[in-house]
């Protein structure tokens, strides 16, 4: 094990890690390009307080002085994808190309990891591929666009959410059942790979004379535990039940982050994880069970990210709003975001007032600064804080 991970310290580094889930530096490095700044993975900010020291160990090592988060690149994995450190040493090993040392043979077998949320005792590893299979999936005909369309999703729509097509040929090929062919691809992603896909037939739920019009690859692919739709790096997420309801998000309101929900109500830990610090807006559909299904989405984010909700007209989803028009669904998502911005400034405006009334000096709260300053700040001075890099001046 200490072979292996000295392995992966040396093959895989903290910045690639970061670029794998899409966060790149910010501003100029520092200490001659060995230290790197970024804007932090585990919380919503503004100015970067996530550092990343190439130079220090192998494979480098990370620290937030935003939230205290910090570690080497096992850790890393282990605090982005939310799983134990074997599990994340895994990880590590995979996207760097090595091949697990051979154990010494022991008088008790060995159980294999479990899959997240599994009571088996199996591999870690689907037995299948997800990521491979979508990747030889084919562009939509004509028949899925124009199906598409009439929902309200245009083309460009559906390729930012990475809609594919499952013939009945590649169904076969693969060795999915005929009711997995001939339908819409809908891929479910985590940490921007493919782990699962939900094949989505052209017809109602629950038509009659019909197989299920959803239908998700088999165990073996692997547990629902993505988000399908389209989420940046940061900003603000819509959070749907349904991927076509991501999608007429994303349709009404170009530029924003909307996804949903891996197997319908559960929001599982990866899931949530990938969600971590941002600000969630929730938008189920507006019926019984999407009343159940915000509670639960609420009771999974609890403490982890900020959540409003918005809510559409009784008895409809997002697609049902797109398809009377763009601007209904619009209207809705900006009328969310315009009582957060409100909600911020009130916050900014208390601020201000309360700093209107401060007392002269203004205790910083730290006693030592505090008696250097001569009992705190002053009005109509300028303060500079200086400190070595790391010592810990944004804190």
């Amino acid at each position: 094990m200490k072979d292996d991970i000295r392995q992966i310290k040396e093959a895989l580094t903290i910045p690639e890690v970061l670029a794998r889930y899409g966060h790149h530096p910010k501003g100029k490095a520092t200490r001659g390009g060995q230290q790197l700044h970024y804007l932090c993975p585990f919380h919503e900010e503004k100015e970067a307080s996530f550092t990343v020291d190439t130079d220090k160990g192998e494979g480098g090592l990370y620290k937030c002085f935003g939230c205290d988060k910090g570690g080497d690149v096992i850790t890393l994995v282990a605090q982005l994808e939310g799983v134990e450190t074997k599990e994340a040493i895994r990880l590590c090993r995979e996207w760097a190309g090595i091949t697990p040392a051979p154990q010494k043979a022991t008088g008790t077998p060995t159980r294999p990891l479990e899959p997240h949320g599994s009571t088996q005792a199996t591999s870690t590893t689907p037995a299948k591929d997800t990521a491979a299979l979508y990747e030889n999936l084919e562009e939509l005909p004509a028949a899925a666009l124009k199906y598409l369309e009439g929902r309200g999703i245009s083309a460009d729509t559906a390729a930012l959410g990475g809609i594919r097509w499952i013939s009945k040929a590649q169904a076969h090929a693969h060795g999915l059942p005929d009711s997995y062919g001939d339908r819409l691809a809908l891929p479910l992603y985590l940490a921007g790979k493919v782990v699962q896909v939900q094949a989505r037939g052209m017809w109602p739920i629950g038509a009659e004379d019909k197989p299920p019009a959803a239908l998700n690859l088999p165990e073996e692919y692997g547990p629902m535990d993505g988000l399908a739709g389209h989420l940046e790096g940061r900003g603000p997420v819509v959070l749907c039940e349904a991927p076509i309801d991501a999608l007429s998000v994303l349709e009404a309101f170009p530029g924003i982050s909307a996804v949903a929900v891996g197997g319908g109500s559960g929001l599982q830990e990866r899931a949530v994880t990938a969600l971590a610090g941002r600000l969630v807006y929730l938008l189920p559909d507006h019926d019984t069970a999407g009343d159940g299904h915000r509670a639960k989405w609420k009771e999974a984010l609890e403490g982890r990210a900020t959540v409003r909700d918005i809510t559409l007209p009784p008895g409809q989803d997002a697609n049902d709003l797109l398809q009377e028009g763009k601007a209904a669904l619009h209207a809705l998502i900006n009328k969310a975001l315009a009582s957060r911005r409100r909600e911020l400034f009130e916050t900014g405006r208390d601020y201000l007032e309360e700093f209107r009334r401060r007392p002269e000096p203004w205790p910083t709260g730290l006693p030592p600064v505090d008696t250097g300053l001569a009992g705190g700040l002053l009005p109509d001075h300028l303060y500079v804080l200086l400190g070595d890099t790391g010592s810990g001046k944004t804190a």
